[in-house]
């Protein structure tokens, strides 16, 4: 059997909303990988590269790579609402 740990915290970077590891390995957190994608990584690896690490198991790169996914999917939707109301 196995038994997966997900490490929820608080942190005050994301007004009080919980965040999670995504990474055991490196003890990186769901916002990091975010704030890496934000910043230009466009897969989960170019991410953990950002953060100083690349993955290790990669028991987390689905993850990682869902998060950076819905960031540059809002990202994109958002672009779009601008420029359809700049219509």
């Amino acid at each position: 059997m196995r038994i997966a740990l997900i490490i929820v915290s608080v942190s005050t970077e994301t007004r009080g909303f919980p965040t999670m590891f995504v990474c055991s390995c490196n003890a990186y957190r769901d916002t990091q990988i975010a704030d890496a994608a934000r910043k230009g990584a466009r897969t989960a690896c170019e991410a953990y590269e950002a953060l100083g690490n690349g993955p290790n198991c990669g028991g987390c790169l689905d993850t990682a790579t869902e998060i950076v996914e819905q960031v540059h999917a809002a990202r994109t939707a958002s672009h779009a609402a601008f420029s359809n109301a700049a219509d």
